[in-house]
This record gives structure tokens, sequence and C-alpha cells, in this order.
């Protein structure tokens, strides 16, 4: 609501699995179960609409061109609500002179 308020064009991309997948696979990396990762089915782009942006649903690889297209057109601040599965994420890399950080 604040983007709106400022006109700030700015463009929110949302991966939507309908779920805190990070934290869900930061559950079982723990060996906990899962517990308060599903979320409902939230329609980000119809949210978007009822606060005064611009939303847009993806649910194809077809559908992104436009639907970037359309966004960097848009005077308004827009969300990307692009569904997605729920796959686990990929592994990260540690290299061996940033692994001291950790």
């Amino acid at each position: 609501m604040t983007a709106v308020k400022y006109k700030l064009p700015i463009v929110v991309v949302i991966l939507n699995n309908n779920n805190l997948g990070m934290i869900e696979y930061e559950q079982q990396v723990k060996g906990n179960i899962n517990y308060g990762i599903e979320l409902e089915d939230i329609d980000f782009a119809k949210f978007a609409e009822a606060c005064g942006g611009k939303g847009i649903s993806v649910s194809s690889h077809e559908e992104l061109a436009p639907a970037f297209s359309a966004a960097l057109q848009s005077d308004k601040p827009v969300i990307i609500d692009v569904a997605v599965t729920n796959e686990p994420p990929l592994p990260g890399k540690n290299y061996v002179h940033t692994s001291s950080w950790f």
C-alpha cells in the first residue's frame, strides 16, 4: 500500500508454491517435523489490485515474458504472482575460501 500511495513504479515477483519452502527444508535438514509451513491459496495478483496496484498471474513459462512487458509498462506498482511447484531447492555451493565465514 505504501508503494501505491507514493506511486512507486516497482515490480515484485512472487514465486508462489503455497508453502514456506525454505523453512520447510531447514526443518527437514535439522531432523524436525514440518509444521507451520503451509499457506492458504493466496492470490497475490488480486491482493495487488485490491491495494490499488496492478496484479498479474502467471501459470506457464509462456506467460512470463508478456507479464514482465506489461509490468514494466505500468505506472503502478506491480505484483507478478508466478505459480510454481513445491520442489526442493538446489544445494548451495560452499567454497574453501568462504567456508571460514560460517
